[in-house]
């Protein structure tokens, strides 16, 4: 027997049906993946800005606790400074009484008092004082010219 050309035709269709319906999968299946990575992606870039914005906030705490500190440890010391009778003290206990322990305390600068002529005569890292003449310094310069009672500044170490 000899096959109809209906029956030629039948397995020539299922093929094309059933290469029609594996392309169609594999596109469904394309896509699917495409839209899953994109949301993958968008979910890491909102934790990434999260965490950005955590660590930002960190940070900024830090900073203010750090500056709040030294700058308690600063009044502090100016208010030390006008007690009676603190050039009679011992150098060690002195140094204690002018500076508390906050301002020695971690990432935190030496807190240098330092006279008219430019000598250092307190410091919160040294009991025995550096011998050093800041005088041609420019943040101690600086002080000369605009002459701001009670004004402080920060630079570089007294060490050199």
């Amino acid at each position: 027997m000899h096959p109809s050309p209906a029956d030629a035709s039948t397995p020539i269709i299922s093929a094309r049906w059933l290469s029609l319906a594996g392309t169609c999968v594999a596109l469904i299946t394309l896509a699917l993946g495409t839209w899953v990575l994109r949301d993958a992606r968008s979910d890491a870039w909102r934790q990434a800005e999260q965490a950005s914005s955590n660590l930002v906030l960190a940070l900024k705490q830090d900073i203010d606790r750090s500056l709040t500190i030294y700058l308690l440890s600063l009044e502090g010391a100016a208010k030390a400074l006008d007690l009676p009778g603190l050039d009679q003290l011992s150098p060690a206990f002195r140094h204690n009484v002018i500076f508390d322990f906050a301002v020695n305390g971690p990432n935190l600068g030496a807190l240098s008092i330092i006279d008219a002529a430019g000598h250092v005569t307190e410091d919160s890292f040294h009991i025995t004082l550096p011998t050093v003449d800041l005088s041609d310094r420019d943040y101690f310069q600086i002080h000369r010219i605009v002459q701001t009672p009670g004004c402080s500044s920060a630079g570089r170490s007294t060490a050199g």
